[in-house]
């Protein structure tokens, strides 16, 4: 994960499918040279520097890819394949479901997908419990009253489109419980 490269394998064998600049704060070789004791003595050599690194999730479709890193806090980033242009945030919020709440997707309590331009998430009830006070999509709002913390988790699907007018993403977002 703190590798710049992403690979792929295909016919038995590896090949460099992308390799992610970051803007001149990519690790440098000099780091990977050094001996380290363990590795957080390694990521403590890393944040001296402010060097990005930690593609902890990547995800591809025919149009995008979502991938997520660390520098200096996590950071996410979404480029657009066809038209070139990609943008990097450090925050997720789903405005749709509730007033403005911060999603961490991470893949700890998330778990992510993509599948045909859409970003597809799952929401453990817990989560949806402790913010029910912030739900403001009428649909959550009935999910939410029948939800105990042990029920399935709550399918979530948000499609990202881009407005090339306001150079931004907008989300379109529908939540459904799992039976």
């Amino acid at each position: 994960p703190f590798n710049d490269t992403i690979y792929s394998f295909f016919n038995n064998r590896l090949k460099i499918r992308y390799t992610i600049d970051y803007s001149g704060k990519n690790i440098e070789d000099k780091i990977y040279s050094k001996n380290y004791n363990d590795v957080s003595e390694f990521i403590t050599e890393l944040k001296k520097h402010n060097y990005a690194y930690g593609v902890s999730s990547f995800l591809e479709t025919d149009t995008n890819i979502f991938l997520s890193f660390s520098y200096k806090k996590r950071h996410y980033a979404l480029y657009d394949k066809i038209n070139k242009n990609s943008i990097v945030f450090n925050e997720i919020i789903d405005d749709i479901n509730f007033a403005s709440i911060k999603l961490d997707i991470t893949f700890r309590d998330f778990n992510i997908y993509i599948n045909n331009g859409c970003l597809i998430y799952f929401i453990q009830p817990k989560f949806i419990i402790e913010n029910k006070d912030k739900i403001i999509s009428k649909d959550l709002q009935i999910i939410a009253s029948t939800l105990n913390e042990d029920d399935n988790y709550i399918l979530s699907i948000a499609k990202l489109k881009w407005n090339h007018q306001l150079n931004e993403y907008q989300r379109i977002n529908r939540s459904k419980k799992l039976n």
